[in-house]
């Protein structure tokens, strides 16, 4: 009767490290693509900025055929 409880806490034991193990490679998989994702979209984020920018900074210093600056 020891030996079966003594194999039961040892394969439940196991079977824990196995789990922790598992979702530790899990939740380092998920921070991976978290990142990923984050770096994408400031990517994108900081890209359509600079264009806004731009476009801004143009249209403020555009000049007409006369050589005005529009408004």
């Amino acid at each position: 009767m020891v030996l079966v409880k003594e194999t039961e806490n040892e394969i439940d034991r196991q079977i824990r490290y196995f789990l922790e193990e598992k979702l530790e490679g899990i939740l380092e998989e998920a921070r991976k693509v978290k990142k990923d994702v984050k770096r994408c979209f400031m990517v994108k984020k900081t890209k359509r900025k600079k264009e806004f920018r731009i476009r801004k900074y143009t249209r403020r210093n555009a000049t007409d055929a006369l050589g005005r600056r529009s408004m």
